[in-house]
């Protein structure tokens, strides 16, 4: 039955109300105050362009010029040294439109013209053919009637006309095969089924999934509003696409239930063969939450298909909960019974791409007794007072006047992944006091909201110089660069202490827990380098200390020191282990990267790293090793004197479902003589269970390894 399957799949967002549960088999759901933070409608124009046939690339417009390096989430294909664009003007009068060709890191301009009084379809001349010699940036200008200026970006690249022909009907086929049964096209083959996958869930399918997933089910999707196609990537080795649409599926009592779909592809189209082959796919969907329907149960709030890591905040009596859902954000408050809409992008009266575009990011900051919330938006602003702009937007939901309040917006020109990426690490807001901080690029920054005064409180704060608790309200950082000195700052209030080292010793911050610090103690004598050239400082005592200051516990042991910056041993402070098996799981993927991916222009350094990297996965890492060193990239690293470091972002395992499916979004640093050249990367692979041993600490096999992003951010001069 559909319908047992549906259950199995959705989430339920339990265990937030202290009182009586069972009163919700009670509730008749009378309560739908929507109260939305007034945002206006989205008024920007909107461009697209046309790759043989298809429309791809509606890219955002932006408000002000952006930083052309940082900016270059699509690529657009040329086709004869020209583009052609589409024009959707809405309610505004186009005066003229410029665009400009720039080098990727915008150092250069190459080609520029002007169009006066663009049409809605418009094309593009791009010079001659030395302009896309290689792959540039380009920047579209409208310069309105009213006087107003709006800013469009994508990368471009000259393209074999042939072979993103062929990718594109590939793809078109493969996607409507998925949503209709009915269609010729076969796409079974192009799976790799696994029988470890999980196919228990429509909210997260891949190219390991069974036909029966990928094609709906029983659901019968039907789209909503189109898709809209954006060209990911597309090189010798392969072209990406993601299409983004809404689909109305089969619910529950000849209901229909709304979901969010990302639907990702990277293909190859074989010379020789001239077929398309599929190199991977992934499919996420969010299922809009509707609060017409039946939302409440015995066991919470139902939130239908989703992720299972969903974001809310409650307060302490339990009565009132604040959860994000699909991009939009929502507040219960059970004594009531209401279901109130705080906040959304999307508009019930406009579905065009503006408004759903998905640039941004609701983050819940703070939760009162009253059920009063701070929350932050962070990304690119759809509509409203900031339309256009990217940045991180502050609000306050006061639940009895039922009013959302903007406390302060900072303005940024990157886009939204950089932004999300650095803005992201610390995001906390005092109502009490008024105050704003944030850690941006390792800067930490304070802003008093009610004197409009912002003052830098300090800087160097890198990775594995600070800690940050859950729920942000504490950062411990070292700010001296010989690790003598930890500052413990209470966000919340202001007030700060430090934590001193020895005589020739040193102090590192490892994390919280609850509200109790923990750090380790090194002998300055002992810190190295590792074989990857990383610095290390095994540290000979880990000790913990109370909200209050006092020591609580110590850990230390002769001739036994805690490396890889205590992040093991925070594993060790736990006596469940079944608790901190995520942790562990993050951690072996982390490790790997580091490994596979921090390369110096030593052959000796290169194979050190790689064999302790086999380690910790199977033979598809390694068949991407080969791949590289056959294309001859490790030879250019050595030639060239190249260091290649990896930072880590985050790691995204899914730990319902085995094998573990698991997400890694990490930056890579090309460093050269004169330059640095930054790459955003994605990997995908699957997580097995393993015997632990001194090459595999934490127990874990990576297979199915697979890169499906790494491409430019940015090009600066050392």
């Amino acid at each position: 039955m559909i319908l047992k399957k549906r259950i199995r799949d959705g989430i339920i967002l339990a265990g937030v109300f202290i009182m009586a549960v069972l009163v919700f088999s009670y509730l008749t759901n009378k309560g739908d105050d929507s109260m939305t933070a007034d945002l206006g409608s989205a008024t920007f124009p909107q461009i697209s362009f046309d790759c043989d046939g298809f429309g791809v690339n509606a890219v955002p417009g932006y408000a002000k010029q952006m930083n052309i390096t940082e900016v270059r989430d699509t690529i657009t294909p040329v086709l004869k040294n020209k583009l052609d664009m589409e024009l959707i003007p809405y309610d505004n009068k186009i005066s003229s439109l410029e665009y400009k060709i720039y080098t990727l890191d915008g150092t250069e301009c190459l080609h520029e013209d002007t169009v006066k009084n663009p049409g809605t379809d418009v094309s593009l001349p791009l010079g001659s053919a030395s302009v896309l010699g290689e792959e540039r940036v380009m920047e579209v200008i409208l310069h309105l009637e009213t006087g107003k200026d709006v800013y469009f970006y994508t990368r471009v690249a000259q393209t074999n006309e042939t072979n993103m022909s062929a990718c594109m009907d590939y793809i078109k086929a493969f996607h409507e095969a998925t949503v209709d049964k009915n269609t010729d096209t076969d796409i079974s083959t192009a799976l790799e089924a696994d029988e470890e996958s999980s196919n228990t869930s429509y909210g997260h399918v891949t190219i390991h999934s069974n036909y029966s997933q990928v094609t709906w089910g029983d659901l019968k999707p039907e789209i909503e509003g189109g898709e809209r196609w954006s060209v990911k990537e597309t090189t010798s080795t392969g072209t990406s696409v993601q299409l983004e649409y809404r689909v109305k599926c089969k619910g529950e009592k000849n209901k229909q239930d709304t979901y969010n779909v990302k639907e990702f592809f990277r293909v190859r189209y074989d010379k020789t063969a001239r077929r398309v082959y599929l190199l991977d796919y992934d499919r996420t969907a969010e299922q809009v939450f509707d609060p017409s329907s039946k939302v409440l149960s015995a066991k919470g709030i139902l939130l239908g298909i989703t992720d299972a890591d969903v974001p809310y905040l409650i307060n302490k009596k339990g009565t009132i909960v604040s959860f994000v859902q699909a991009d939009e954000l929502w507040n219960y408050n059970k004594d009531r019974d209401e279901m109130s809409l705080v906040f959304s992008f999307a508009s019930t009266e406009n579905n065009d791409a503006r408004n759903l575009t998905s640039e941004h990011e609701i983050r819940l900051l703070t939760a009162d007794k009253a059920g009063n919330i701070t929350f932050a938006v962070c990304g690119y602003m759809n509509r409203g007072e900031h339309e256009g702009e990217v940045g991180i937007a502050i609000y306050y939901y006061d639940i009895e006047k039922n009013s959302v309040e903007e406390k302060v917006f900072v303005q940024t020109d990157q886009s939204y992944g950089i932004t999300s990426q650095k803005l992201g690490k610390l995001i906390y807001y005092s109502e009490d006091n008024g105050e704003l901080y944030l850690l941006n690029d390792g800067v930490l920054r304070k802003t008093d909201v009610n004197k409009n005064r912002s003052e830098e409180l300090q800087t160097g704060l890198t990775e594995g110089k600070y800690v940050i608790s859950g729920d942000s309200h504490l950062l411990a950082y070292c700010a001296d660069e010989d690790f003598s000195r930890i500052t413990i700052l209470n966000l919340q209030n202001g007030k700060e202490r430090t934590i001193s080292a020895k005589n020739k010793e040193g102090v590192r911050p490892l994390g919280f827990i609850g509200g109790d610090f923990v750090y380790g103690r090194f002998h300055l004598s002992d810190v190295g380098k590792t074989a990857a050239g990383e610095s290390t400082d095994p540290m000979y005592q880990v000790e913990i200390r109370s909200s209050k200051g006092e020591v609580v516990k110590k850990y230390g042991q002769k001739k036994i020191y805690v490396l890889d910056e205590g992040k093991s041993l925070m594993l060790a402070l736990s006596q469940d282990l079944e608790q901190n098996r995520p942790v562990e799981a993050r951690e072996h993927v982390r490790r790997f990267h580091e490994l596979f991916f921090t390369l110096s222009p030593d052959k000796n350094a290169i194979e050190g790293n790689i064999r302790r990297a086999m380690f910790l996965s199977d033979r598809s890492a390694y068949a991407h090793y080969v791949d590289l060193a056959e294309q001859g990239y490790y030879n250019r690293i050595i030639s060239g004197n190249v260091n290649q470091r990896v930072g880590i972002d985050s790691v995204k395992c899914d730990f319902h479902t085995y094998p573990y499916e698991v997400v890694t979004y990490a930056k890579l640093s090309i460093i050269r003589e004169k330059s640095v050249t930054e790459r955003s990367l994605v990997t995908r692979g699957r997580l097995l269970n393993s015997t632990r041993s001194d090459n595999n600490p934490h127990g874990f096999i990576l297979e199915a390894f697979r890169v499906v992003e790494n491409r430019d951010i940015r090009v600066y001069d050392r």
